[in-house]
């Protein structure tokens, strides 16, 4: 067997291990103190999920190149909506430096380049504040046209340590790199194709984020140890003004924790994590949805995530232009926001297709008696849709004891909606309708 399970009582540093030959996807690293339920892939050794899973919390491998434990998932899917844990026993935590067992029970213990200060920001900091703690190897949230990233300079690898821990982020989901301009996405890419310099130069600064060939200055742990890195030019004035005196990308997803509904203000920042991450107030986000994921191939346009930008609004321009490439769409789980269930409020979720609200009603109390059902109502401008989507998902979601509906209809499809369903989906407990049930 290709893979080693640890046992719980001695740990040997010396293995060292290769994932199997006809394993698709990358070998990627994740931090095991990540407990929320996941569902591992059957490997060619004949041993099922369910075995597999009662033998082992995790199977891991040894990578000494990083010296981490690296885990390979074939279908990961985190479980938001049911909020399931792994059983509370002892398992082995993951550091940079060191491993060590531990309980869930016992306090944590954190490497000092990993530690995460505990005094709080109750209100947002002032410009220059953010400028020295980012040239000081802190993360930083800021303002973005689409959401608040948490930021930190792409050559500190405290910071980007500290990025993965803050948001509890597993490691084989990639950042994106933020650039003040393309000479500056040059330095960090073997070359950038004719065709991603055309949309850059149409559509930036602005929320486009390209996927092109990385070079060695690129962290492994940015990319998930893949061969190619997601960049992007912001429009937000603020994040601009920070990019060019830094003279530095700067490495930010959204300014949350992982899995859960996007931050589009400064005090969602403070009340995700309570306090602990400094925030630069830079108003609401503009857009209110994030980047578009995009890989530039010959000839070929591959949307890997939507967002923001519209396949449409590309698709124009290219047509205008009389650029010769198709435009195409491809789900990736190894993208940020890749996975099946993301974007996710903290209560339950539904979307109603073809229910009438009387009907809606009445299914959703049989199911969930002591909780109230809300309405999440669309505005019929996807534009202003989108800008708010975020906030009144978190409004919402102030009483636990509430359900969240929202109607799907015919007219509000394609072009911007797209993305706007996309998010919401999901974020989705289920989907009401004739032929789904709860």
């Amino acid at each position: 067997m290709l893979l080693t399970s640890l046992s719980t009582r001695q740990l040997d540093s010396s293995v060292s291990c290769i994932p199997p030959q006809d394993f698709s996807c990358p070998t990627v690293t994740i931090d095991t103190n990540f407990k929320r339920k996941i569902r591992y892939a059957n490997f060619s050794d004949g041993v099922d999920t369910k075995t597999r899973q009662k033998q082992s919390n995790c199977q891991q491998c040894f990578d000494p190149h990083f010296n981490q434990m690296l885990l390979t998932p074939l279908d990961f899917e985190v479980r938001l909506k049911k909020r399931s844990h792994l059983n509370p026993r002892p398992t082995y935590r993951t550091h940079f430096n060191r491993l060590e067992l531990t309980d869930f029970k016992m306090k944590k213990s954190v490497d000092e380049n990993v530690r995460i200060k505990t005094s709080l920001f109750k209100k947002p900091v002032t410009y220059d504040q953010a400028l020295s703690l980012l040239k000081d190897g802190e993360v930083v949230a800021l303002p973005t046209e689409t959401v608040y990233g948490l930021a930190g300079c792409i050559d500190s690898q405290k910071a980007l340590e500290k990025i993965f821990h803050i948001k509890k982020r597993p490691f084989f989901d990639p950042l994106i790199v933020h650039c003040y301009d393309i000479s500056q996405v040059r330095r960090y890419v073997e070359g950038i194709p004719p065709l991603a310099e055309k949309l850059w130069r149409k559509f930036s600064p602005g929320p486009l984020t390209l996927v092109l060939k990385k070079n060695s200055r690129i962290s492994p742990l940015i990319t998930a140890h893949q061969d190619t890195v997601a960049l992007r030019i912001p429009r937000h004035p603020l994040m601009r003004q920070i990019l060019r005196n830094l003279e530095m990308p700067l490495a930010a997803p959204s300014a949350n924790m992982f899995g859960s509904v996007s931050p589009t203000r400064a005090n969602h920042v403070l009340a995700s994590f309570q306090g602990k991450v400094p925030v630069v107030d830079g108003g609401v986000c503009e857009e209110g949805l994030e980047s578009t994921i995009a890989q530039p191939l010959d000839e070929q346009l591959i949307i890997l995530r939507k967002g923001s930008l519209s396949k449409e609004e590309i698709q124009n321009f290219l047509t205008v232009d009389n650029i010769s490439c198709t435009v195409s769409f491809k789900n990736n789980r190894f993208i940020p926001g890749g996975q099946k269930s993301h974007y996710a409020p903290s209560v339950p979720l539904y979307i109603v297709e073809n229910f009438s609200g009387e009907t809606t009603e009445r299914v959703l109390r049989k199911k969930f008696p002591d909780h109230s059902v809300k309405y999440l109502h669309l505005n019929s401008k996807p534009a202003l849709a989108a800008r708010s989507l975020y906030h009144d998902l978190r409004e919402l979601s102030r009483d636990k004891k509430t359900v969240i509906c929202v109607q799907k209809t015919p007219e509000k499809k394609g072009g911007l909606w797209d993305a706007i369903w996309d998010r919401l989906e999901k974020a989705s407990t289920g989907i009401l309708s004739e032929a789904h049930s709860l």
